[in-house]
């Protein structure tokens, strides 16, 4: 029983890896080996067209996709091979361009202009041997730092400031002069002659305006230039500049334009 089963195994890794060692696939494009339905097929013509018009427009990014979508879906059609090379190499990508060429000729040896397209697969890759090596591209010029500006909190302060000193000035004008017969130094009022209670309480009053209104006039008229004077050198003092350093990006180099095939051919 077991050599039976052994015997079973060895003819089965036979049988799946003699087709590989016979013809070796492409990795890119490997070969077709199952019958392509009538709607595989179909699909894969809507595929086409819809690439070919992504061709037209210079998509070519989009081109590649949609013809290589229509190939997976019928790989009996290995002209496409030849088409997706042209979108490859229009695209820039002269590799891939050589590798869909080779499939095609692995595919079609027998085509009657398969040595026009060994051809174009020796010179694309000559092409390629002369291109210098890639390089990194330079980084761009670093974006100006957002410049700090003098904040408008000093000059609320000389607002304040000269409010204060608007304020003290008017209490000293306003201020009442001095009644008769009261002491400055004291604030107190001798009382006069027939003088009545009332009019006695408002000259001391009076008084008492006479000696203070100049006094916290004078107070406030000096905070307000005191508050004046500060928020100018905060001004002045006030740091600006560079919020923070300018960080240098990377922007991904542009590959300068070629000339490729035309799309040619029909499916």
């Amino acid at each position: 029983m077991r050599t039976r089963i052994l015997g079973l195994g060895i003819l089965l890794a036979a049988a799946t890896t003699g087709p590989a060692l016979a013809q070796p696939a492409s990795p890119r494009y490997p070969e077709c080996t199952r019958t392509v339905s009538a709607a595989d097929s179909e699909l894969a013509h809507q595929k086409y067209i819809a690439g070919k018009l992504d061709y037209d427009e210079a998509n070519y990014e989009s081109a590649v996709r949609r013809f290589r979508d229509a190939y997976t879906l019928d790989c009996t059609k290995h002209e496409l091979l030849v088409i997706i090379s042209a979108a490859y190499e229009r695209k820039g990508d002269k590799a891939e361009a050589v590798s869909a060429l080779e499939a095609y000729i692995e595919r079609v040896p027998t085509a009657p202009d398969i040595g026009t397209y060994k051809a174009k697969v020796e010179n694309l890759k000559k092409q390629l041997a002369a291109a210098p090596p890639p390089t990194d591209p330079a980084p761009a010029p670093a974006p100006a730092a957002p410049q700090k500006e003098h904040s408008v909190v000093p000059w609320i302060v000389v607002g304040a400031g000269a409010l204060a000193v608007g304020v003290g000035v008017a209490v000293i004008l306003t201020a009442p002069d001095l009644p008769d017969g009261c002491n400055r130094d004291d604030e107190t009022c001798t009382r006069q002659q027939g003088e009545s209670d009332p009019a006695f309480e408002e000259r001391q009053a009076i008084a008492g305006r006479a000696v203070s209104q100049p006094f916290w006039g004078t107070v406030a008229a000096i905070g307000g230039g005191a508050l004046i004077v500060g928020g100018l050198v905060w001004h002045l003092l006030e740091p600006t500049g560079s919020r923070e350093s300018a960080r240098p990006k990377l922007r991904p180099a542009v590959a300068p334009g070629y000339a490729g095939l035309a799309l040619g051919g029909s499916f």
